[in-house]
């Protein structure tokens, strides 16, 4: 049957989508290839659902054409996302740091109630179903191709298409980058895509040995020498790489930058973030030369950092930890504030998609409407998500940007269709 509206993808911007133009009045279907709605929600703040966050703003968000992003957010702030929830009867729970989860902590319930708003609403689905070409048909319509899970071919129509198909991250959970074929197919180009918010893989003696252990500390990404971003917080140590919110967070830089061939380097800063350079001194002094009397250098640090951390903070700085703390030389103390202000970790790649919570690169924003979410090569089509050139950092921005996109383009496409 023809339809108003056609979602393709029935996630986090298209469920949002179909619900909106469903309200307005048109008839919605939302083709889906999994065998469930939202199937990647469930995977989100591990497990629970991190969907909003009260800090909201354009420094949260990474994109070639940034200076959209405060339009967008503008429109659609963390207010309106806790609203939607509050009209899926979902009920909040804001922590300390401003992050949003459901009550009930649990991603499978906020999957569950957005597929009861979806059947409640009246909103046509086909599930394990793959959009294989969308094309021009008459009166500005589309023509949508399918491919159900036993290969039976089938066509429909409708007269806005919204594409809300995700990236790549994740391919388990249906994100195959199917949509940036079908919005190429439409005029669109793409910004080179990466993983983003992915554990990065680096070289470093001492990851081994550091392996399993979480410390805090503030991130240093350098480009080339020249420092790109910094974020603190807990950094988790593997023995082939770095992961943790921080490092998540700039990952998608790192990982551009490798992209372009360019060298990246994460170091990082143990002293506590509040401590300005002649405090950090400071406090190093005192730890061994006040407080470190008739301690070696292991035992002095090791109020500060962990044992292992402490090993390999000594260890670059070429210092051996059985040295009597309150004897260390100046020269040495120098060495050892430099290793413990910036312990390098040169980058060499990621876990990879697989691995990604979302993808950095898409549809630039500049090809479509930042208000309407429409594009600006087919009249009718509409663009949202992951599939476009926005992602955000850690604490439920990527899926705010989702829930922002999927509303605005639902809204503006069911204008279109009634008038």
């Amino acid at each position: 049957m023809p339809y108003d509206v056609a979602v393709i993808g029935g996630g986090a911007a298209g469920i949002p989508a179909a619900l909106y133009a469903k309200e307005a009045g048109c008839d919605v279907v939302i083709i889906e290839k999994n065998p469930l709605l939202a199937k990647k929600i469930l995977s989100t703040g591990n497990g629970r659902c991190n969907f909003t966050n009260d800090r909201m703003d354009a420094e949260c968000y990474y994109s070639n054409d940034a200076d959209c992003i405060p339009g967008i957010l503008a429109d659609y702030d963390t207010a309106a996302a806790v609203h939607f929830f509050d009209r899926l009867g979902i009920v909040s729970r804001r922590t300390t740091d401003g992050y949003y989860y459901p009550y009930s902590n649990r991603a499978k319930d906020v999957r569950g109630a957005m597929e009861a708003a979806v059947r409640c609403g009246g909103v046509a689905v086909r599930l394990q179903t793959t959009v294989t070409e969308v094309l021009s048909g008459e009166n500005n319509a589309f023509l949508i191709r399918m491919k159900d899970l036993g290969g039976n071919i089938s066509e429909t129509t409708a007269k806005c298409c919204i594409l809300s198909t995700g990236g790549k991250a994740a391919p388990k959970s249906g994100s195959t980058g199917d949509g940036y074929k079908i919005a190429e197919a439409f005029g669109h180009t793409m910004v080179r895509t990466v993983p983003a918010l992915v554990r990065l893989t680096c070289k470093g003696k001492s990851l081994r040995r550091l392996a399993g252990l979480r410390a805090r500390a503030t991130v240093h990404l350098f480009i080339d020498g020249q420092e790109a971003r910094q974020e603190y917080g807990e950094v988790q140590f593997n023995a082939d790489g770095l992961s943790g919110i921080p490092v998540m967070s700039l990952s998608r830089l790192a990982l551009g930058a490798l992209a372009e061939k360019k060298d990246a380097i994460i170091t990082l800063d143990v002293f506590p973030p509040e401590y300005v350079e002649e405090e950090k001194r400071k406090l190093l002094e005192d730890l061994l030369y006040r407080y470190g009397l008739g301690k070696t250098l292991d035992e002095a640090l090791n109020g500060l950092m962990a044992e292992s951390l402490t090993d390999a903070v000594l260890s670059a700085a070429g210092l051996n930890g059985e040295t009597e703390a309150a004897k260390t030389r100046p020269s040495d103390v120098f060495r050892l504030y430099q290793a413990m202000c910036s312990l390098a970790f040169p980058v060499t790649g990621s876990k990879g998609y697989d691995a990604a919570q979302t993808t950095a690169g898409g549809v630039p924003l500049r090809e479509i409407d930042p208000r309407t979410f429409a594009s600006k090569k087919k009249i009718g089509l509409y663009l949202c998500g992951e599939l476009l050139d926005v992602d955000g950092i850690c604490g439920g921005y990527n899926l705010h940007f989702a829930w922002a996109s999927g509303t605005a383009a639902g809204i503006a496409a069911a204008k279109r269709v009634m008038g």
